[in-house]
C-alpha cells in the first residue's frame, strides 16, 4: 500500500510539472513575439525620426527663403525713406543695381 500511495502521488505530481512547463513555453513564445515587436516599432520609430529631421530641416530652409520676400530689407525704394538717409552700403547697391 505505502508503494501504491508513492506511485500516486507521483502521478499527480507529474501532472502540475507537465502544466508548469506548458506554461513556460508559451510565456517563452509570448515573450519572444513581444521581442520581435518592439524591435519592428523600434526600427519605425528611428525611421520616423529621420524623417522628422529631415522636414524639420527643410521646414527651416523653406522659412528663411520666405522671411527674404515677407520682410525684405527696407531701403529709399521699398520704403517711404528717402534716399539721403539711407546707409552708404544700401546707397551703394541701389546706385548700382
Amino acid at each position: 500500500m505505502a508503494n501504491s500511495q508513492k506511485s500516486a502521488n507521483f502521478i499527480t505530481m507529474k501532472q502540475p510539472v507537465k502544466d508548469l512547463a506548458d506554461m513556460l513555453s508559451s510565456l517563452h513564445e509570448e515573450m519572444q513575439s513581444l521581442r520581435e515587436t518592439v524591435q519592428s516599432q523600434h526600427a519605425e520609430i528611428c525611421r520616423l525620426n529621420r524623417n522628422t529631421d529631415k522636414l524639420r530641416k527643410e521646414n527651416k530652409e523653406l522659412k528663411q527663403r520666405l522671411a527674404k520676400y515677407e520682410d525684405p530689407n527696407k531701403d529709399s525704394s521699398n520704403s517711404n525713406t528717402p534716399p539721403s538717409k539711407e546707409n552708404m552700403k544700401a546707397e551703394v547697391i541701389r546706385r548700382t543695381s
